[in-house]
């Protein structure tokens, strides 16, 4: 097996693996990830607007 392929079957492991986890988050799980992605989200583009900022 070359690398490529050891690669391509970890990246379907991992979407795979990634998405049987979200179909198994109930309802207070989903609004958790919810907040969490908001804040992350938020805190990013904070931190790309002050780098413009001289």
């Amino acid at each position: 097996m070359s690398y490529f392929d050891a690669i391509g079957d970890w990246i379907h492991q991992f979407f795979h693996n990634s998405w049987a986890w979200l179909n198994a988050l109930n309802y207070h799980e989903w609004f958790l990830l919810l907040a969490v992605t908001t804040i992350a989200g938020f805190l990013c583009m904070r931190g790309f607007s002050s780098r413009f900022e001289r």
